[in-house]
């Protein structure tokens, strides 16, 4: 994902009446309107509506966090350590 690609979806928020989204289960994509209110998820490469009630959370490329195992388990060692957490400079 770049920032051109996140600032092109929130110029078009502005300066649209309506805005593409992703398909949703393999279907082809749709138009829906610009209205108050309106969330979007921009990741990798698609735009989508995130509905308020029984929207299916982020998935796909551009949806990931990287090093999610080295986190946990810095998170795990500083737990076991009886510890508050905190990395370098705290204490």
């Amino acid at each position: 994902m770049t920032p051109e690609f996140v600032a092109a979806a929130m110029a078009d928020l502005v300066t649209k009446e309506g805005i593409e989204i992703a398909a949703t289960s393999g279907g082809v994509g749709e138009r829906i309107p610009v209205r108050g209110g309106l969330v979007l998820e921009v990741a990798k490469g698609r735009v989508r509506e995130v509905r308020q009630f029984g929207d299916e959370g982020p998935r796909g490329e551009g949806n990931t966090v990287g090093g999610v195992g080295m986190a946990e388990e810095e998170i795990l060692r500083g737990l076991e350590g009886g510890g508050g957490g905190g990395g370098e400079g705290s204490g």
